[in-house]
């Protein structure tokens, strides 16, 4: 494993937002400047330079071309922020969102990583997810850096496959065992491409998905999201179906799929970025007994 080192603005890249914005579950701060994250088959170390710039490390296998391009794209720098920003923020909830947690992005994740994460999110804590993502991990070798620091790349589809209901059970998977042994099985049995039915419009892909065992709405749509760039999407859970029933008045039993629908009507083909701030400020922000509508004033 060598390192490469890219150097990018802090104020268009909030690590610390990134982090911890519920999109991701292997990221670990070790001190306010540095955070590290196993990522794929490689490994992500990022630290605040200064209060303008952050450096960031990719320990890979990749040439130095390739090691900036999978940078860029994981964290899709290669996106204007600004013109993102700029065509969401007229929205006040928004606003106050993004002032909050400006350089929050959305991430573009391995997608069979994020299939399995997201699965282990369903009636789940983050930190229950992290936990049981490290210990499927633990199925791949382990890999030294020369920074002192080790990790477990997630791991192939072919060792995913091996394992049994019972393994994922001993990993504390719960009754997403059984999911998580159908979901690779079938990937493998019908040799399913993901990378390549990403390129298929949200509605067929969602379709796609959905053949899955397990993988319902929310976790179609989390996967589409951060790990295929469908920026459009909106996951619904407890926080989205709260904050847009308190913030734009929408009916208490409207469904997912107006929801969704109101969202991508207001904010177009970045109403993902807008679910993203909105949730993560409710969820990050939240009080006892307090109305979801005043953490956004």
């Amino acid at each position: 494993m060598k390192c490469f080192t890219l150097i990018t603005n802090s104020k268009q890249l909030n690590i610390e937002e990134i982090y911890s914005s519920g999109q991701c579950f292997r990221w670990k701060k070790l001190s306010s400047r540095r955070y590290i994250s196993p990522v794929g088959l490689y490994f992500l170390e990022v630290i605040k330079s200064d209060d303008v710039n952050l450096t960031i490390n990719l320990y890979s296998d990749l040439s130095d071309t390739k090691a900036c391009k999978f940078i860029k794209s994981y964290f899709n720098l290669n996106h204007d922020y600004e013109e993102i920003v700029n065509s969401i923020n007229f929205d006040p909830y928004v606003k106050v969102a993004i002032k909050k947690a400006y350089g929050l992005r959305v991430l573009y994740q391995d997608p069979l990583e994020t299939i399995f994460s997201f699965m282990l999110s369903q009636n789940n804590t983050v930190l229950n997810v992290s936990r049981c993502i490290e210990r499927i991990c633990k199925k791949s070798e382990k890999i030294l850096l020369d920074n002192g620091l080790s990790y477990y790349p997630f791991p192939s589809i072919k060792i995913l496959a091996k394992l049994t209901i019972k393994d994922y059970e001993e990993m504390k998977c719960g009754y997403r065992a059984r999911y998580l042994n159908r979901i690779a099985e079938t990937i493998i049995k019908k040799r399913v491409d993901l990378n390549r039915i990403s390129s298929l419009n949200s509605n067929e892909l969602r379709s796609k998905l959905l053949e899955f065992d397990g993988i319902g709405e929310k976790v179609a749509d989390c996967i589409m999201l951060y790990s295929m760039s469908k920026f459009e999407l909106v996951p619904m859970d407890t926080w989205v179906q709260k904050a847009s029933i308190e913030l734009y008045g929408l009916r208490m039993n409207c469904t997912n799929k107006e929801i969704r629908e109101f969202y991508i009507d207001r904010f177009g083909k970045y109403a993902g970025f807008a679910h993203l701030y909105i949730f993560n400020h409710a969820r990050k922000y939240s009080k006892k007994n307090t109305l979801i509508k005043e953490l956004f004033t």
